[in-house]
């Protein structure tokens, strides 16, 4: 049915953000580390 249809979709564009969303996170937590660890060793 179309609502079926609907629903399937939205739930795939939900779970495809949600992914995306964490990935984005991931490396952007990875990317401040590697600054930060940067940082540390110029100091050092």
């Amino acid at each position: 049915t179309a609502t079926a249809t609907a629903t399937a979709t939205a739930t795939a564009t939900a779970t495809a953000t949600a992914t995306a969303t964490a990935t984005a996170t991931a490396t952007a937590t990875a990317t401040e580390k590697m600054c930060y660890f940067k940082l540390i060793s110029k100091r050092l």
